[in-house]
């Protein structure tokens, strides 16, 4: 029984096609796309600008300083950079809209805030 099984797997993996091998030119393109994203980011840095975009909101209010508390070693202008490609393009992100709606939650937020202490101030005048 355990022979049968195993000239069918045999069978089997004979027939699966094979992979195309990893060819020079194919390492020049994969480096070429790199170079035209972001080579200086990670997964970490991308999820960490998220977080910050729910923390501040897209834009900061401009002042994109205080998305470098969790971006470490990234400017403030490479941060702002980064942040127009992710509006651009967040659609061709897997899961871009996720991470939007967080974003946007966090904003929402943020308004609540704001409208609360404007509240607060206006009472106490």
């Amino acid at each position: 029984m355990e022979y049968l099984k195993a000239k069918e797997s045999a069978k089997e993996n004979e027939e699966l096609p094979r992979a195309e091998e990893f060819t020079e030119k194919d390492a020049e393109k994969r480096q070429k796309l790199i170079l035209q994203g972001w080579p200086g980011w990670n997964k970490k840095d991308f999820f960490n600008f998220v977080r910050m975009g729910e923390k501040y909101g897209r834009d900061a209010g401009g002042n994109f300083e205080n998305f470098r508390e969790a971006l470490h070693l990234k400017l403030a202008d490479e941060i702002e950079n980064y942040s127009a490609a992710f509006w651009k393009n967040y659609a061709s992100i897997e899961n871009g809209h996720k991470y939007v709606e967080r974003i946007v939650k966090g904003e929402a937020e943020i308004e609540k805030r704001n409208n609360m202490d404007m509240s607060i101030r206006l009472k106490f005048e």
